[in-house]
């Protein structure tokens, strides 16, 4: 039998860690400027097809698109779950605007996780503007 403390403590860090998660109706996707090379954004998702698996052996694959495109700005995406028990969704991926690059990130509840994906595309979308 757990003693009432340690019960509390678990109580309170999965509190903290739902609330992080889904306070909000979005989830914000981290932007970071990378080089830029002709293999972009293809090869991303062809690397994190091929690791995925050797990382989070039970992960569950949400989507996958290898080059796509929104404007003028050329991206790709790889959406999953790390456990297809586990309640967070990863969102990832490259994008490309003439000579710039970007990778994205985010993890969002299974609860925000379209409305993160929907952020992401619109943060996508605004990159042809920068």
């Amino acid at each position: 039998m757990k003693s009432p403390i340690l019960v509390i403590v678990i109580l309170t860090a999965t509190l903290v860690s739902v609330r992080t998660f889904s306070s909000g109706s979005t989830c914000e996707p981290a932007f970071t400027a990378i080089q830029s090379n002709r293999s972009l954004p293809s090869v991303f998702v062809d690397q994190g097809l091929e690791s995925i698996p050797h990382l989070y052996p039970r992960h569950l694959l949400l989507v996958a698109r290898r080059h796509s495109e929104i404007g003028a700005v050329r991206y790709s995406l790889l959406v999953y779950k790390q456990d297809s028990k586990v309640e967070l969704v990863t969102i990832e991926g490259v994008a490309v605007h003439k000579l710039d690059a970007w990778q994205f990130s985010t993890t969002c509840s299974s609860e925000t996780a379209f409305n993160g994906l929907v952020e992401t595309m619109e943060r996508l979308s605004s990159l042809a503007k920068k």
